[in-house]
């Protein structure tokens, strides 16, 4: 629209936002009526605004193409905003939440492989959307490797980059400071393979399923990372047998989920 002299910007910038709807619906339904006195009443709207809005609704009513508010209403989205609408599109609103656990709940039956995770899915908070999962797991498996780092200069003051037996082995009769940055290292190398398990099947499923059922990935894949960070505490806690089991069962629950994400494709 053109400037509105005499007239705060802001002011008018607000009052444009606001009527745009009004408008679109003329250029849909003319006979649709709206009453610009009852509107702006109360608010300190000069004679320069006011006479520019009602210009914009006598066009868009009889010549919705010749009202530049509304033509740019009308008018295709930008790369841009075409972006940012895709980008909201994949994001994971409550209802569309409840339709993805909904979906969960239906395909698992009470002897399924996701019986025993269907209550705690309930509850996992989703940050990511589906293709930002893959990100997050693989940013995940570097993060691991500077955790590793970081624990050697704590425990041992120092990090070898130079003997390869610090790093992979060779640890028997070692202190339990050793060990800890060697298992803190194991569970790096885990997510390696981890990654290329949830990565494969996370592309095939984002491949073969339609953008309905996205955000039922993205709460598996939310579900993978959370257990990925457990197991890599785990791990570096483990300094015994009973606590062992412990890692294993929350592997588990990772292959478990990668199962999962595979079956949505494939099914």
């Amino acid at each position: 629209a053109p400037p509105l002299p005499n007239a705060s910007a802001s002011l008018n910038a607000m009052i444009l936002q606001s009527f745009r709807s009004h408008l679109q619906r003329y250029a849909a339904a003319p006979e649709a009526r709206y009453d610009y006195d009852e509107a702006t009443q109360g608010t300190s709207v000069d004679s320069d605004a006011y006479a520019s809005l009602a210009q914009h609704r006598r066009l868009a009513r009889h010549s919705p193409a010749a009202s530049p508010v509304a033509a740019a209403a009308a008018a295709p989205p930008t790369a841009a905003a075409a972006a940012a609408a895709s980008s909201r599109s994949r994001r994971a609103t409550p209802s569309r939440l409840l339709s993805a656990r909904a979906s969960l709940a239906s395909s698992s039956s009470s002897s399924g492989p996701l019986a025993f995770l269907e209550p705690h899915l309930a509850h996992v908070p989703v940050t990511y959307d589906a293709y930002e999962c893959v990100v997050a797991m693989f940013a995940l498996v570097y993060a691991s490797k500077f955790l590793q780092a970081g624990l050697s200069f704590v425990l041992l003051g120092k990090y070898d980059n130079v003997q390869a037996n610090y790093r992979n082995g060779g640890f028997e009769g070692k202190s339990w400071r050793h060990k800890a940055v060697q298992r803190a290292y194991n569970a790096h190398q885990n997510h390696w393979e981890a990654f290329t398990a949830f990565g494969i099947a996370m592309a095939l499923a984002l491949t073969k399923v339609g953008p309905e059922r996205h955000h039922e990935l993205a709460l598996l894949g939310n579900a993978f990372l959370l257990q990925r960070v457990a197991f890599n505490a785990v791990y570096i806690v483990a300094f015994n047998e009973p606590l062992s089991f412990v890692r294993s069962s929350v592997w588990l629950v990772g292959v478990v989920l990668v199962v999962r994400i595979f079956t949505v494709a494939v099914l």
